[in-house]
């Protein structure tokens, strides 16, 4: 017998949104006048990303040495513009977060540099309607995903106890980590699987469970009570919608960043 689950915590990147970090590296290296390859060398290859993202550097220390490892004074609109154009909502899977806010709490938990959560409504505009203010950067918490710590510290946040949160995220180092922290947890692969899979873990054995522990919902995060409802009544998931049609980053193109103020960043 399983505590009933109270809160679903999305991981953001090709979860909630499909993220495409070489098209992101790929417009950087036109601004700098380099190459993706020695861009993707001095951001993520030299464990620079991991700064940001664990908050051993607060956002302008870290905007700062992206631009001087880039060998380019980055801003920082074109910091979030670059950012912006590698990611494309995922609608299926946003859809299924709606849903599900019906019966249980929702909250995001993405390994980002705090600029992702200052800037996400310029980022990902879907996400605030669904998440409001509960959409939370690793850098927050000073740790990154998998360190059970980051979970903890964003469980404390919220208030809710581990053992009433289903976890989220692509990556299985992630989910091994929330279940290292008593969360349940879901290595998400598809919508379909999401869709398919039972919603709850089997902390011991790492084996899904019975949808039992998010009552009030089917397995596709729909309230049961739908069943009481016509089918075309009932309310369908869209697909994904297609990419963005702008591409390349040049000078021309960027957009302001937000002024207001979420990984494989």
């Amino acid at each position: 017998m399983t505590d009933a689950i109270k809160l679903v915590l999305f991981d953001m990147d090709n979860v909630l949104c499909n993220y495409d970090r070489g098209q992101r590296v790929a417009c950087l290296a036109e601004l700098a006048g380099s190459t993706s390859e020695l861009v993707h060398k001095a951001i993520w290859d030299s464990g620079f990303e991991l700064l940001g993202d664990s908050g051993a550097l607060d956002a302008p220390d870290y905007l700062r040495g992206f631009g001087e490892r880039m060998g380019y004074p980055l801003s920082l609109d074109e910091w979030v513009e670059a950012r912006r154009r590698s990611m494309q909502p995922d609608h299926a899977m946003l859809e299924i977060a709606r849903r599900l806010r019906k019966t249980v709490d929702i909250a995001v938990l993405t390994n980002n540099t705090t600029l992702v959560a200052d800037h996400i409504d310029t980022l990902l505009p879907d996400l605030r309607p669904l998440f409001g203010s509960r959409i939370y950067t690793s850098a927050q918490f000073k740790t990154a995903k998998p360190d059970p710590r980051c979970y903890r510290r964003c469980l404390a946040e919220l208030d809710v106890m581990p053992q009433t949160v289903l976890f989220v995220d692509d990556l299985p180092a992630n989910v091994a980590g929330a279940r290292e922290a008593g969360l349940f947890a879901h290595h998400h692969t598809s919508v379909e699987a999401f869709r398919q899979a039972p919603l709850g873990a089997r902390r011991a054995s790492g084996r899904m469970n019975t949808p039992s522990a998010l009552p009030g919902l089917r397995r596709d995060g729909t309230p049961r009570s739908d069943r009481q409802r016509p089918p075309s009544a009932r309310a369908r998931s869209p697909r994904s919608a297609a990419g963005r049609s702008d591409s390349g980053c040049g000078s021309g193109s960027l957009t302001a960043a937000s002024s207001g103020s979420a990984r494989r960043p």
